[in-house]
């Protein structure tokens, strides 16, 4: 109990004192799956990481169109201010070396023009569609991760909330324990059957709880505090859940490196981007490819000295064709992009490994750690009883005169401490499997 209380009881007490007023504010009971729906809601993490999955959508869709036809139309009018001219020579004296400028068109010129592209072979074209089906596994991956994370916060606000008030509940009964002891040993002093030293023996312990109890109040209100602004709702929470846990199955647990290897958003993200890079290393392979494109142009254009639009001549013209690019030299760059994209598929291969070898440990630590929070707890419930059956026999003997009040502080102090302990082993526990889910990726 001390270790739970006296490391914040400063702080505690400067921040959470300013929140009494929060008590008037309307309380919302909720159950640990209701906190966490309601998180994934309206936390804007979450949030964002489903919008970038409705954006790579829309990339999709955009590289798409890129194996489409582009089609293009124009409309072009022009004043000639001075016209354009072409020179004849001199007919009447062809050696005389003259020439004679001859104005061509007209004042007004308009046109009109259609133009369609469409590739009919091109590397990076087809990479890029591809490219983008794989970024939105990415995203998709990503909502995976972050909805995990979400969870594993609201869980640990959830069960550290759940501990406040237990840590709230053990000590309000032992400080119930100690006014009732005290108010026994005063009695007992006035009619003489106990030392006044023993009767301020007491009134100095039960006086030194009180604070004890205001910290562990106010334990409750950060724990509030911490949920409230995890799941993002104005109530105060008020957990509906008990203070408890299903043991999860060992070979469940024997399970788990492998489940984590398989389903961890955070590796399956990892290895969509090492898909990714090995895309990007397609594309600049792509420059070594030809490509080819297939082109088509429809035109109209009339000139006119005046703007009597019914009256003009419309001339048509069209053709078609196709464009070969073939890449000869480039400078060798396109060998130094190649070598670059290389390089980042074979970081990224490492990075995996190395992001596998960190979750392998994380799962192992984390099993560790529920199998010694739940022994932990077995060991304390036993000792409750114990604890409980002591401070009472502690107490009947000093009340028969057999005992010494030394006996029954001990003794209490046994109890809360197995209390203390109890609870802190259960919350060990739930944040531990809490951990363990989320590292193997079953924590949704």
């Amino acid at each position: 109990m001390n270790r739970y209380l006296t490391g914040t009881a400063v702080l505690l007490t400067a921040v959470l004192l300013s929140a009494r007023p929060a008590m008037s504010q309307p309380v919302r009971q909720l159950t640990l799956q209701e906190a966490i729906a309601l998180a994934l809601e309206k936390n804007p993490t979450f949030q964002i990481a489903k919008a970038d999955v409705e954006k790579s959508e829309s990339q999709i869709r955009e590289a798409y169109g890129l194996a489409m036809p582009t089609i293009e139309g124009s409309l072009q009018y022009t004043r000639n201010l001075k016209k354009p001219v072409f020179f004849l020579p001199d007919f009447n004296n062809p050696n005389s070396g003259k020439v004679t400028p001859i104005e061509i068109g007209s004042n007004n010129s308009y046109t009109a023009s259609l133009s369609l592209t469409q590739a009919l072979f091109s590397k990076t074209v087809g990479t890029a569609l591809e490219v983008a089906e794989v970024y939105q596994d990415y995203t998709t991956e990503g909502v995976s991760a972050s909805r995990s994370q979400t969870i594993l916060d609201v869980k640990k606000a959830y069960y550290g909330l759940l501990l406040a008030r237990r840590m709230q509940t053990v000590i309000g009964k032992v400080y119930q324990l100690t006014e009732a002891n005290y108010q026994n040993v005063k009695a007992m002093y006035e009619q003489g059957l106990a030392s006044e030293f023993d009767q301020l023996r007491m009134s100095v312990q039960l006086a030194n709880m009180k604070p004890s109890v205001v910290q562990a109040e106010n334990g409750v209100r950060l724990a509030e505090l911490n949920l409230k602004n995890t799941i993002g709702i104005q109530e105060t929470p008020v957990p509906a859940d008990d203070f408890d846990f299903a043991v999860l199955p060992d070979d469940q647990i024997q399970r788990g490196e492998d489940a984590a290897i398989q389903l961890n958003p955070t590796i399956r993200q990892l290895q969509f981007q090492k898909t990714l890079l090995e895309k990007n290393k397609e594309i600049k392979e792509a420059g070594y490819w030809p490509s080819l494109y297939g082109f088509g142009t429809w035109q109209t254009q009339t000139q006119s000295e005046d703007f009597k639009f019914g009256s003009y001549t419309w001339v048509e013209s069209a053709y078609i064709g196709l464009n070969l690019s073939i890449p000869i030299f480039s400078g060798f760059q396109t060998t130094a992009q190649v070598e670059q994209a290389d390089l980042e598929v074979r970081k990224m291969d490492l990075t995996i490994s190395q992001v596998q070898k960190t979750i392998t440990l994380g799962v192992r630590n984390a099993a560790l750690k529920m199998s010694e929070a739940r022994e932990r707890v077995e060991a304390q419930q036993a000792a409750i009883g114990q604890a409980e059956k002591a401070l009472s026999i502690a107490e009947i003997r000093f009340k028969s005169g057999v005992g010494m009040q030394l006996e029954v502080l001990d003794a209490q102090v046994a109890l809360s401490q197995t209390l203390t302990n109890h609870a802190q082993a259960v919350y060990d526990y739930l944040v531990a499997r809490a951990d363990w889910e989320q590292l193997v990726g079953t924590g949704k």
